[in-house]
């Protein structure tokens, strides 16, 4: 690295310990990398080059400091690559408002209430989600285009993405265009999250478009939106893992209190989403009012359990804490031989099985892959045997929520 680049981009840590806004930029900015860059393009304005640095974090070589004042390195032969930092407090809208317009974001599937921790407890899931991109012009509306080949609603005030993006301009004070186009959607009724992913990607691409001005959990706060139209209520398990990633615990909604639990290395899930339509709503009206006591005690002691065992990474302790004595027993009728398959799973050795949210689909928590793809064989074998056809997703459960894979500038 050239001398002049490491001193400047030194001068920006140092500027970053001091300045939380650029910080946060520069966290930003990491993001941006992670996702990889074939659909970054820049157009710089020298204005903005005392409040702006680019850097490539694993650089091959570096160029040393541009006419324009930018760091700037050559990553490959065949291209260049850029990234912003803001160190500035409060330049994120200008930037906004003079260069980010459009950015492609991905949001897991996610499964809800794993077991015990009704409308609490969620977890991401690794590689299956929705895909959106948001562009922003100068104006004052929303559109939604559906490229995605699943059917969504085509009055846009029926599609969850529509209070998330109100919510979050009203939050932060502002009005512009939105165009939004879904690329890629999980199948609504599939029981991993499907509003969830929809509206986290909304908020979090919303977010990444002004310059990150709202916290996570503000996010998920946005993201709740889309929730309360598919659902009829605020509640944030798929939500919060959806945008967060991992296992996440919802302590409390008034205010929301978010904590994210450890996630072992190795656990897998195998999902299975039966062709059979459960609404949320429907499966929220068929729970009863009131829980007996006997009930809510099993219940609060596993949650504890399910706690407990992920932090002390005792595997046996959160398979034998999953069970539910409030939404299970009424849910599982609308799911053909649930006991029988149940059964059937935790004798190949998976730690439980549970209904994934308010169903149709149900989920295997595994300790390692082979045992997930073991129980995902037997729940479609038990669909197929029923007539009732079915996918199945081996996946792991991921620490990565909500994340950019790609922006114009």
């Amino acid at each position: 690295m050239a001398g002049s680049a490491k001193s400047s981009l030194e001068a920006l840590d140092s500027r970053c310990e001091r300045d939380r806004h650029a910080h946060v930029e520069r966290k930003r900015a990491e993001k941006v990398w992670n996702c990889g860059m074939e659909s970054l393009t820049l157009h710089h304005d020298t204005e903005f080059h005392h409040h702006y640095y680019w850097y490539h974090r694993s650089a091959i070589s570096w160029a040393g400091v541009s006419s324009c004042g930018l760091i700037h390195t050559e990553a490959c032969r065949k291209r260049w690559v850029f990234f912003v930092i803001g160190v500035k407090r409060g330049i994120g809208n200008e930037l906004t408002d003079r260069y980010m317009k459009k950015v492609r974001v991905f949001a897991p599937a996610s499964i809800a209430n794993m077991g015990c921790g009704f409308d609490v407890i969620g977890l991401a899931l690794d590689e299956v989600g929705d895909i959106l991109e948001i562009t922003m012009s100068e104006g004052d509306g929303l559109t939604i285009t559906n490229q995605s080949g699943v059917p969504l609603p085509e009055d846009i005030e029926q599609n969850v993405i529509t209070p998330v993006v109100r919510a979050f301009l009203k939050k932060i004070g502002q009005k512009a265009q939105i165009d939004v186009t879904v690329c890629e959607k999980i199948y609504p009724g599939s029981g991993i999250g499907s509003s969830a992913a929809s509206s986290a990607a909304a908020a979090f691409g919303m977010n990444e478009l002004y310059g990150c001005p709202l916290s996570e959990e503000e996010v998920v706060m946005c993201a709740m939106e889309g929730e309360n139209l598919a659902s009829g209520g605020y509640h944030a398990d798929n939500a919060a893992p959806a945008v967060m990633g991992g296992i996440v615990l919802i302590r409390g909604y008034e205010p929301l209190d978010i904590i994210q639990l450890p996630v072992p290395g190795n656990f897998y899930c195998a999902v299975v989403h039966p062709h059979i339509v459960v609404a949320t709503k429907e499966a929220r009206e068929i729970l009863p009012k009131a829980v007996p006591m006997h009930d809510a005690v099993r219940q609060w002691g596993n949650v504890g359990g399910l706690i407990a065992g992920l932090y002390s990474g005792n595997i046996g302790l959160v398979g034998r804490a999953m069970q539910d004595h409030v939404a299970e027993p009424y849910r599982k009728s609308f799911i053909p031989g649930f006991d029988e398959l149940r059964a059937k799973v935790l004798g190949a050795g998976a730690l439980a099985m549970n209904i994934s949210g308010s169903g149709p689909s149900v989920f295997a928590l595994c300790d390692h892959r082979t045992c997930a793809e073991a129980a995902g064989f037997l729940m479609k074998k038990h669909f197929d045997s029923l007539g009732i056809g079915s996918e199945v997703y081996v996946v792991k459960v991921s620490n990565k929520g909500a994340k950019l894979t790609g922006i114009t500038i």
